[in-house]
């Protein structure tokens, strides 16, 4: 064997080396969520929040049914404790860290009185164009005239640039903002009622 050959045979068999496709080191997943849902320890909780949010962007992430629901129930925990101002940097925090992992828990935010504000808020922060198709296909499907309104208004605010608070999170500067508002949200604010 050659030197050449047996190093890339060495990066193949070592643990978190060679294939782009492996799953990350450390803790499963499932561990993850439930050091973020169960830890009394806050410096853990955001840890496994912020691993999850990253395997998340990086496409890693799978969870189980129970996993998910687990990790939906402790962001919508997260999403009604924002109505208190003492709570409301954790839980943007939070948001911030898990990334689109919170996405459903935010969508499901926009159809109450008391957790619309936040979730519009941390939507915005997190719009790309899946998260406005999902904002559009949430509107489209309400059969509530009152709640019409505020999906409109909630589309209608989402212009200009983003600035997560936690590093390493996707960003819009104002260009793509703009291109986004331009060909995604103005086109679904035409057809929605």
């Amino acid at each position: 064997m050659t030197l050449l050959a047996g190093a890339a045979w060495l990066c193949l068999a070592l643990p978190g080396t060679g294939r782009a496709d492996e799953k990350p080191a450390g803790p499963s997943d499932s561990e993850l969520v439930r050091q973020l849902t169960g830890s009394g320890d806050k410096a853990e909780r955001e840890r496994a929040a912020l691993a999850l949010g990253d395997r998340a962007i990086a496409g890693t992430v799978e969870l189980t049914k129970k996993d998910r629901e687990a990790l939906d129930r402790h962001v919508a925990d997260a999403i009604r404790a924002a109505a208190l101002p003492r709570d409301r940097n954790e839980s943007e925090l939070l948001v911030q860290r898990l990334w689109t992992l919170a996405l459903p828990a935010l969508l499901d935010g926009l159809d109450r009185n008391e957790t619309y504000s936040f979730s519009v808020r941390m939507l915005t922060v997190l719009r790309d164009e899946a998260v406005v198709q999902a904002i559009v296909a949430k509107a489209q499907a309400n059969k509530d005239p009152k709640r019409g309104g505020l999906f409109r208004f909630a589309l209608s605010g989402m212009k200009g640039a983003t600035r997560p608070r936690v590093p390493n999170r996707p960003t819009l500067d104002e260009k793509e903002a703009g291109r986004l508002y331009r060909e995604t949200i103005e086109p679904a604010l035409e057809t929605l009622p």
